[in-house]
């Protein structure tokens, strides 16, 4: 139930399929409770404009306790035209060094980093990471071993492919296309300074690309709206950003997630029937640890599953099993299920529950 196939994503190697249309990743980052009201501006946008787009979170935000980012973000997750991906967890390194979070740490501190990620996404938004994507300085060898060794993660945006990025697995991998929508004043680094004419000016030639990330910081295209850019132009950013879209559009291109255009590379369609329930879901206690164990109808469309207490997300597993190794406590009592997810990721229904109660 890992990933399959041994194609490489290299935009070197690649070319768009005859006929087929030019897919369009809006790579989004920096989602963090501090300016996250900037980022309901690009979301409603996305609904008015029926737009796919991915917002490259820093997970540890969804525990500040700001109950309006909470709601915002809970009505975010149940909406599939929005990828939340992985760009860092706190984006600090062990010591508050920012942007070091993945470049220069120890490997227990970066696997944390992806591990406690994944957690919190999940449990607060029913949301399995996909798709990483560096921040600032960048990642480094460790993390592309932490990378490749993890199960669920499909897509690494913007990859390098050079120095470390030679290692990542070739089969998740993909670069920028060097097509850039924000274009920063040199003296002044502040990133956001979207720009139509300039990115058409970089298009050119990228128009037969199977594939394009555009990334941007919607969280300072208010700001960036009242300076000049590197070509001196005081610009609205969010028209920009519409102009590009439009711009996009007319030429027949199709906005998609970036996990959602690893599928679609894969020839895996989102109307794909979702798996069958697991059935004969039990439960036992080995070596103090709870333990469930479950039998998949078909695992031949399974990607992974999702496990359920009380009808809230706790766990993920791509077996046929889950151990809770932190004891069977008080806390961990409840009616338990499980979930199969598809890899066009449509889940099945949910089992039938196993009550699980303390000693």
């Amino acid at each position: 139930m890992a990933s399959g196939g041994s194609r490489p994503y290299n935009a070197s190697t690649m070319a768009a399929a005859a006929g087929a249309p030019q897919y369009v990743i809006l790579k989004m980052d920096d989602l963090t409770s501090s300016w996250w009201r900037e980022w309901k501006t690009l979301a409603d946008l996305v609904k008015a404009e029926d737009l796919r787009i991915g917002f490259g979170i820093f997970a540890a935000s969804l525990l500040d306790r700001d109950a309006a980012y909470d709601a915002w973000i809970s009505g975010i997750a149940r909406d599939d035209r929005y990828e939340i991906w992985f760009h860092g967890y706190t984006a600090e390194g062990p010591h508050g060094e920012p942007g070091r979070e993945h470049h220069g740490t120890p490997y227990e501190y970066q696997k944390n980093s992806f591990d406690q990620a994944r957690e919190v996404v999940l449990t607060r938004c029913d949301r399995i990471l996909r798709t990483f994507g560096e921040h600032w300085h960048g990642g480094d060898a460790t993390t592309v071993r932490i990378f490749n060794e993890d199960p669920y993660y499909r897509v690494w945006l913007c990859a390098p492919t050079e120095g470390h990025g030679a290692s990542i697995d070739p089969d998740r991998r993909f670069p920028s296309n060097g097509v850039a929508m924000e274009v920063p004043d040199p003296a002044n680094w502040q990133p956001g300074y979207v720009n139509f004419a300039e990115f058409r000016r970089e298009y050119a030639g990228h128009e037969a690309d199977p594939y394009l990330i555009l990334q941007g910081h919607p969280w300072s295209w208010t700001d960036t709206s009242k300076k000049p850019d590197r070509t001196g132009a005081v610009l609205d950013r969010w028209a920009e950003f519409r102009k590009i879209v439009a711009f996009l559009r007319e030429r027949g291109a199709v906005f998609v997630t970036p996990y959602e255009y690893y599928r679609i590379a894969r020839g895996i369609g989102k109307d794909s029937a979702p798996p069958a329930a697991p059935a004969g879901l039990a439960a036992a206690r080995e070596a103090g640890a709870l333990i469930l164990r479950w039998q998949p109808a078909d695992d031949s469309g399974i990607d992974c599953f999702k496990i359920y207490r009380d009808g809230q997300p706790v766990g993920l597993s791509i077996t046929s099993e889950w151990r809770f190794a932190g004891g069977l406590r008080g806390s961990q009592r409840g009616s338990y299920s499980v979930v199969a997810v598809g890899k066009s990721d449509a889940c099945s229904p949910p089992s039938t529950p196993v009550e699980v109660l303390p000693r």
